[in-house]
Protein backbone atom coordinates (compact mmCIF):
# COMPACT_ATOMS: atom_id res chain seq x y z
CA UNK A 1 0.00 0.00 0.00
CA UNK A 2 1.78 3.67 -0.62
CA UNK A 3 1.05 6.50 1.89
CA UNK A 4 -2.81 8.21 2.01
CA UNK A 5 -2.65 11.33 -0.38
CA UNK A 6 -4.48 12.31 -3.01
CA UNK A 7 -3.20 9.63 -6.05
CA UNK A 8 -2.69 10.78 -9.66
CA UNK A 9 -4.31 7.18 -11.90
CA UNK A 10 -3.88 6.84 -15.11
CA UNK A 11 -5.89 5.34 -17.13
CA UNK A 12 -4.80 3.86 -20.42
CA UNK A 13 -7.21 2.35 -22.90
CA UNK A 14 -5.07 0.25 -25.15
CA UNK A 15 -4.70 0.35 -29.24
CA UNK A 16 -6.77 3.16 -30.94
CA UNK A 17 -6.69 4.77 -34.34
CA UNK A 18 -5.12 2.71 -36.86
CA UNK A 19 -4.14 0.06 -34.71
CA UNK A 20 -7.74 -2.31 -33.99
CA UNK A 21 -6.19 -4.44 -31.15
CA UNK A 22 -8.22 -8.07 -31.47
CA UNK A 23 -11.07 -8.39 -33.31
CA UNK A 24 -13.60 -10.46 -32.69
CA UNK A 25 -15.71 -12.65 -34.87
CA UNK A 26 -18.64 -10.60 -35.75
CA UNK A 27 -15.94 -7.33 -36.17
CA UNK A 28 -16.07 -5.80 -33.08
CA UNK A 29 -12.72 -4.24 -32.02
CA UNK A 30 -10.79 -4.54 -29.12
CA UNK A 31 -9.98 -0.91 -29.12
CA UNK A 32 -13.70 0.34 -28.94
CA UNK A 33 -14.36 -1.75 -26.50
CA UNK A 34 -11.54 -0.68 -23.68
CA UNK A 35 -12.48 2.81 -24.91
CA UNK A 36 -15.99 2.67 -23.87
CA UNK A 37 -14.94 1.33 -20.52
CA UNK A 38 -12.99 4.64 -20.06
CA UNK A 39 -15.91 6.51 -21.12
CA UNK A 40 -18.19 5.43 -18.72
CA UNK A 41 -15.41 5.91 -15.68
CA UNK A 42 -14.69 9.17 -17.18
CA UNK A 43 -18.49 10.09 -16.94
CA UNK A 44 -18.73 7.99 -13.57
CA UNK A 45 -16.29 10.50 -12.23
CA UNK A 46 -17.85 13.86 -13.44
CA UNK A 47 -21.30 12.33 -12.12
CA UNK A 48 -19.43 11.91 -8.58
CA UNK A 49 -17.64 15.78 -8.97
CA UNK A 50 -21.34 17.08 -9.59
CA UNK A 51 -22.96 15.10 -5.99
CA UNK A 52 -19.86 15.78 -4.15
CA UNK A 53 -20.23 19.56 -4.98
CA UNK A 54 -24.11 19.07 -4.06
CA UNK A 55 -23.20 17.65 -0.64
CA UNK A 56 -21.58 20.56 0.26
CA UNK A 57 -23.67 23.20 -1.12
CA UNK A 58 -26.07 21.55 0.75
CA UNK A 59 -24.18 21.23 4.12
CA UNK A 60 -23.25 24.82 3.57
CA UNK A 61 -26.95 26.06 3.54
CA UNK A 62 -28.96 23.66 5.56
CA UNK A 63 -29.79 25.98 8.00
CA UNK A 64 -31.30 27.67 5.27
CA UNK A 65 -34.91 28.24 5.59
CA UNK A 66 -35.32 27.97 2.02
CA UNK A 67 -33.01 24.67 1.40
CA UNK A 68 -35.20 23.40 4.83
CA UNK A 69 -38.45 23.52 2.90
CA UNK A 70 -37.48 22.22 -0.54
CA UNK A 71 -35.95 19.25 0.85
CA UNK A 72 -38.72 17.97 3.00
CA UNK A 73 -39.90 16.51 -0.02
CA UNK A 74 -36.91 14.46 0.15
CA UNK A 75 -37.51 13.12 4.37
CA UNK A 76 -35.34 16.72 5.14
CA UNK A 77 -31.66 17.85 5.00
CA UNK A 78 -30.40 15.18 6.52
CA UNK A 79 -32.50 12.34 4.87
CA UNK A 80 -30.95 13.89 1.50
CA UNK A 81 -27.79 14.07 2.25
CA UNK A 82 -27.56 10.31 3.44
CA UNK A 83 -29.25 9.20 -0.02
CA UNK A 84 -26.38 11.63 -2.02
CA UNK A 85 -23.47 10.15 0.17
CA UNK A 86 -25.34 6.46 -0.59
CA UNK A 87 -24.91 7.47 -4.54
CA UNK A 88 -21.37 8.76 -4.09
CA UNK A 89 -20.23 5.49 -2.33
CA UNK A 90 -21.71 3.04 -4.95
CA UNK A 91 -19.25 5.00 -7.37
CA UNK A 92 -16.23 3.96 -5.14
CA UNK A 93 -15.04 7.03 -6.00
CA UNK A 94 -12.51 9.36 -3.49
CA UNK A 95 -10.47 12.24 -3.52
CA UNK A 96 -8.34 10.62 -6.10
CA UNK A 97 -7.62 12.34 -9.49
CA UNK A 98 -7.63 9.97 -12.53
CA UNK A 99 -6.30 11.00 -15.90
CA UNK A 100 -6.62 9.22 -19.22
CA UNK A 101 -4.20 8.47 -22.30
CA UNK A 102 -6.67 9.13 -24.77
CA UNK A 103 -10.23 9.71 -24.79
CA UNK A 104 -10.70 9.62 -28.74
CA UNK A 105 -9.89 7.04 -31.45
CA UNK A 106 -6.40 7.93 -32.01
CA UNK A 107 -2.86 5.90 -32.30
CA UNK A 108 -0.60 6.52 -29.29
CA UNK A 109 2.47 4.85 -29.61
CA UNK A 110 3.43 2.58 -26.23
CA UNK A 111 6.36 4.60 -24.91
CA UNK A 112 4.39 7.74 -25.38
CA UNK A 113 1.52 6.12 -23.13
CA UNK A 114 4.70 5.26 -20.21
CA UNK A 115 6.19 9.70 -21.10
CA UNK A 116 2.46 10.67 -20.29
CA UNK A 117 2.31 8.57 -16.74
CA UNK A 118 5.45 10.51 -15.68
CA UNK A 119 4.73 13.58 -17.21
CA UNK A 120 2.01 13.42 -15.07
CA UNK A 121 3.93 11.71 -12.09
CA UNK A 122 1.18 8.76 -11.78
CA UNK A 123 0.71 7.15 -8.66
CA UNK A 124 -1.35 4.25 -10.58
CA UNK A 125 -1.09 3.06 -14.01
CA UNK A 126 -4.26 0.79 -15.27
CA UNK A 127 -3.90 -0.31 -18.97
CA UNK A 128 -7.38 -1.56 -20.48
CA UNK A 129 -7.50 -4.71 -22.82
CA UNK A 130 -9.01 -7.71 -24.45
CA UNK A 131 -7.68 -10.55 -25.28
CA UNK A 132 -7.27 -11.83 -28.56
CA UNK A 133 -6.26 -15.89 -29.82
CA UNK A 134 -6.76 -17.99 -32.96
CA UNK A 135 -8.72 -20.23 -30.73
CA UNK A 136 -12.48 -19.30 -30.71
CA UNK A 137 -13.42 -21.63 -27.70
CA UNK A 138 -11.06 -19.83 -25.07
CA UNK A 139 -12.04 -17.62 -22.91
CA UNK A 140 -11.64 -15.81 -19.28
CA UNK A 141 -9.96 -12.98 -17.66
CA UNK A 142 -6.34 -11.95 -16.87
CA UNK A 143 -4.21 -9.16 -15.08
CA UNK A 144 -0.40 -9.13 -15.63
CA UNK A 145 2.01 -6.55 -13.57
CA UNK A 146 5.79 -6.58 -13.88
CA UNK A 147 7.79 -9.52 -12.66
CA UNK A 148 9.33 -7.98 -9.34
CA UNK A 149 6.66 -4.96 -8.91
CA UNK A 150 5.31 -6.11 -5.81
CA UNK A 151 2.50 -2.99 -5.30
CA UNK A 152 1.68 -4.43 -8.78
CA UNK A 153 0.84 -7.37 -7.78
CA UNK A 154 -1.55 -5.83 -5.56
CA UNK A 155 -3.04 -3.73 -7.49
CA UNK A 156 -4.11 -6.23 -9.59
CA UNK A 157 -5.35 -8.23 -7.06
CA UNK A 158 -7.66 -5.51 -6.07
CA UNK A 159 -8.69 -5.04 -9.45
CA UNK A 160 -9.18 -8.83 -10.82
CA UNK A 161 -11.81 -10.13 -7.34
CA UNK A 162 -13.74 -6.94 -8.41
CA UNK A 163 -13.62 -8.22 -12.30
CA UNK A 164 -14.07 -12.04 -11.31
CA UNK A 165 -16.91 -11.12 -8.21
CA UNK A 166 -18.56 -9.40 -10.22
CA UNK A 167 -18.99 -10.80 -13.64
CA UNK A 168 -18.40 -14.58 -12.61
CA UNK A 169 -16.29 -14.87 -15.93
CA UNK A 170 -13.56 -17.72 -16.43
CA UNK A 171 -10.71 -17.04 -13.86
CA UNK A 172 -7.21 -17.54 -15.39
CA UNK A 173 -5.55 -15.57 -13.12
CA UNK A 174 -3.22 -12.95 -11.86
CA UNK A 175 -0.01 -13.06 -13.59
CA UNK A 176 4.16 -11.68 -13.61
CA UNK A 177 5.02 -10.47 -17.27
CA UNK A 178 8.34 -8.61 -18.48
CA UNK A 179 8.10 -8.07 -21.57
CA UNK A 180 4.88 -5.86 -21.91
CA UNK A 181 5.94 -1.86 -22.74
CA UNK A 182 3.56 -0.26 -20.69
CA UNK A 183 4.63 -1.83 -17.62
CA UNK A 184 8.05 -0.73 -17.85
CA UNK A 185 10.12 2.60 -17.73
CA UNK A 186 8.87 4.92 -15.33
CA UNK A 187 5.29 2.35 -14.62
CA UNK A 188 7.95 0.08 -13.21
CA UNK A 189 8.59 2.16 -10.27
CA UNK A 190 4.97 2.34 -9.42
CA UNK A 191 1.70 0.06 -9.00
CA UNK A 192 0.73 -0.41 -12.64
CA UNK A 193 -1.45 -3.14 -14.20
CA UNK A 194 -2.60 -4.37 -17.68
CA UNK A 195 -6.05 -5.59 -17.47
CA UNK A 196 -7.51 -8.47 -20.57
CA UNK A 197 -11.17 -7.89 -19.48
CA UNK A 198 -11.77 -11.17 -21.69
CA UNK A 199 -11.31 -12.88 -25.07
CA UNK A 200 -12.75 -10.86 -27.67
CA UNK A 201 -12.26 -13.63 -30.26
CA UNK A 202 -14.57 -15.83 -28.68
CA UNK A 203 -18.09 -14.87 -29.89
CA UNK A 204 -20.17 -15.60 -26.72
CA UNK A 205 -17.65 -13.08 -24.82
CA UNK A 206 -17.59 -10.94 -27.66
CA UNK A 207 -21.25 -10.30 -27.70
CA UNK A 208 -20.86 -9.73 -23.66
CA UNK A 209 -17.86 -7.20 -24.11
CA UNK A 210 -19.92 -4.72 -26.72
CA UNK A 211 -23.15 -4.67 -24.45
CA UNK A 212 -22.93 -0.97 -22.74
CA UNK A 213 -24.38 -3.11 -19.19
CA UNK A 214 -21.07 -4.87 -19.31
CA UNK A 215 -18.87 -2.02 -20.03
CA UNK A 216 -20.51 0.02 -17.52
CA UNK A 217 -20.10 -2.73 -14.78
CA UNK A 218 -16.30 -3.16 -16.21
CA UNK A 219 -15.55 0.75 -15.48
CA UNK A 220 -17.07 0.57 -11.90
CA UNK A 221 -15.16 -3.10 -11.09
CA UNK A 222 -11.82 -1.12 -12.03
CA UNK A 223 -13.11 2.11 -10.08
CA UNK A 224 -13.86 -0.04 -7.10
CA UNK A 225 -10.98 -2.63 -7.23
CA UNK A 226 -8.25 0.73 -7.56
CA UNK A 227 -10.15 2.21 -4.53
CA UNK A 228 -9.98 -1.17 -2.43
CA UNK A 229 -6.05 -1.15 -3.05
CA UNK A 230 -5.55 2.38 -1.84
CA UNK A 231 -7.32 1.73 1.36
Amino acid sequence: MIENYSKTILIDPGHGGRDPGAVGPRGHFEKTVVFNVANYMSEFLALAGLIKADILRVERNRNNPNTINFLRRFGGVDAYLASQRDKLSELYITENDYFFTRMMDVFIPLRDRVKYSKDNNADLFISLHCNGFHNPDVNGSEIFYLTGNPEGKKLSEAIFWEIIQETGWHNRGVKPHSRFTVLRGYNASIPACLVEFDFITNPRMEELLVRPATQKLLAKCILKGIEEYLR
